[in-house]
């Protein structure tokens, strides 16, 4: 188990989950810790959501020189476990332990990994992670380089 910061949990999102408005629905009240980069996973995406009519955001491990970018969240047990039902955990998703860098530290938070065969994201699901990315400050080229591999495979 993860141990706390400041009484929260910190989470690691990089998926629809940098959505400002989709968090404040899913963790009314979580706090936003900021941006933080994860070395050696890179983002992809995979298995198959009806409701996002297509594949889904996933970190695959990678190379040396892989990193995803995210935004780093200050969450309550009760957020775990929204997010728990939201993310199908422990069904599709699994909530995995991740050590990230965030304001030239390392930490350790909690995020959610699918393990399945890559799958195109729908048009739809994309904009809305680029959305999360322009709103952190990210840069969304990291995310097309992402859903470009998984179109071209």
């Amino acid at each position: 188990m993860i141990a706390r910061r400041e009484g929260r949990y910190p989470y690691f999102a990089f998926g629809s989950n940098l959505d400002v408005r989709q968090m404040v629905r899913r963790c009314p009240g979580a706090s936003l810790l900021g941006n933080a980069t994860l070395q050696r996973y890179r983002l992809s995406f995979a298995g198959h959501s009806v409701t996002r009519s297509g594949g889904v955001a996933t970190l695959v491990k990678g190379s040396r020189r892989a990193f995803t970018v995210g935004a780093l969240y200050g969450l309550t047990r009760e957020h775990i476990d929204a997010l728990d039902a939201a993310e199908g955990h422990p069904w599709y998703y699994s909530r995995e332990t991740v050590v990230v860098h965030t304001h030239g530290a390392l930490v350790e938070a909690y995020t959610y990994i699918l393990d399945e065969p890559s799958n195109r994201p729908s048009l739809d699901y994309t904009e809305q992670i680029a959305r999360g990315y322009l709103a952190h400050g990210l840069d969304p080229a990291h995310l097309l380089a992402a859903v470009d591999r998984v179109v071209k495979s």
